[in-house]
């Protein structure tokens, strides 16, 4: 089998957690989940380590370590730049861009795939201005160069994550990293940006097998024991699933069912929603229709109750009526969700 060797910093590195467990209050890098986006085939082995940089991860060992399991056609992926900036003799242009050069030369030697990565973007802004302060710029700058010079892949993570940052906003993305820090990822964070590594891997690679399940949406039939009982009112906890299900944001065991808990949980360890609502009461069709709407919206993070527009003298819908809401809901958006109707037949 492939593999995928990792070499890193701690916005990379496998963190375990000390204490009782929180998916939020842990630093996380997304080489820990990148097998999660990745299909079978490959093996992911995490050589980044906390605190390191272009010279201290060979200095110290790890570089070593790493070329022991090395193998032919092996891919190695490189991101450093956080470290290596605090360090006057490992500015970008400097010892920093030389130190990867070596990386590149000796991993060729071995017949292995080098591939660089730009650093993971902080989030980082100017005091209360409302613009974006991008402390690793040249550092991404000086990798895209590196690449094109020595015609090596490249996989812009810095450019992406910018984006991303950008995008949601300084408040949006702060559930994303361990709390009162701006550059470290909790398990929601490095689970997201690991879905943007393997999207990079696929386009750059072809060759690789990418679940980029919240990056780019694929249709999915409707799971077919929402025909059953028809006529019983679908709760919010099915109604989630499906819509998780339907927008694909992120994969669901086909032994999965509605009413199960593990989509929901994966729902909830992704950001995507709160505990704080009762997710086996009936739905009503606001709810129905809010939750649809925030789904299909550029995949928002569901950080405060998705059923807070219910109203209480609202009826329920049933699941006949919940899945001809969805198919309404597609016509009307021009989204295709599901790829085929509710057979209701004999219901």
């Amino acid at each position: 089998m492939r593999q995928i060797l990792i070499a890193g910093d701690s916005t990379v590195t496998d963190r375990k957690s000390s204490g009782t467990y929180d998916c939020g209050l842990c630093y996380t890098g997304w080489g820990q989940m990148l097998p999660l986006h990745l299909g079978a085939g490959m093996i992911v082995r995490n050589f980044a380590v906390g605190g390191l940089t272009t010279e201290t991860f060979r200095t110290e060992g790890h570089y070593a370590a790493l070329c022991d399991v090395l193998q032919p056609d092996d891919i190695v992926l490189i991101q450093f730049g956080h470290n290596d900036q605090k360090l006057p003799h490992l500015q970008a242009e400097g010892q920093y861009r030389e130190n990867l050069l070596q990386y590149i030369t000796d991993i060729r030697e071995k017949r292995a795939v080098p591939i660089l990565v730009t650093s993971l973007a902080r989030n980082s802004w100017r005091g209360d201005t409302g613009l974006y302060n991008d402390m690793l710029a040249d550092y991404a700058e000086t990798v895209m160069k590196l690449g094109n010079d020595v015609n090596v892949t490249v996989l812009d993570l810095h450019k992406v994550s910018v984006e991303w940052i950008c995008r949601e906003g300084r408040e949006a993305v702060k559930p994303y990293f361990y709390p009162g820090d701006f550059t470290h990822t909790n398990d929601y964070g490095a689970y997201h940006i690991a879905g943007f590594v393997a999207v990079l891997l696929r386009e750059k690679l072809g060759d690789i097998t990418a679940n980029p399940a919240w990056y780019a949406p694929q249709p999915s039939k409707i799971p077919p024991e929402l025909n059953e009982r028809p006529n019983e009112c679908m709760t919010r906890r099915e109604a989630l699933w499906l819509c998780m299900k339907m927008f694909s944001y992120f994969t669901i065991n086909e032994s999965t069912k509605s009413g199960n808990d593990e989509g929901v949980i994966a729902a909830a360890q992704n950001g995507f929603l709160t505990f704080q609502d009762d997710l086996d009461k009936p739905i009503t069709e606001t709810a129905l229709l809010a939750v649809l709407r925030l789904a299909a919206s550029g995949r928002e993070t569901l950080t405060v109750s998705i059923f807070q527009t219910q109203n209480a003298s609202d009826c329920c819908v049933t699941r006949q009526q919940a899945l001809a809401i969805v198919k309404e809901y597609e016509t009307q958006m021009g989204v295709q969700c599901i790829t085929k109707a509710p057979d209701m037949a004999g219901s």
